[in-house]
């Protein structure tokens, strides 16, 4: 009969996909955290700078 040599099937390690989670989810918080932020688009406030000097 003939020998086979059987081989273990290479694997990613798992601490590999932790960490490329981790990292994804870091892009994406750093990009999205200001996706609802409007504050830019507005007109800014006017201020009336003219003051009153009769008394």
């Amino acid at each position: 009969m003939a020998e086979l040599k059987v081989q273990p099937k290479r694997r990613t390690p798992w601490w590999l996909w932790l960490i490329l989670l981790i990292i994804t989810l870091c892009f994406l918080f750093f990009f999205m955290r200001g996706c609802g932020n409007q504050a830019g688009l507005r007109e800014p406030a006017v201020t009336d700078t003219t003051t009153n000097t009769l008394n």
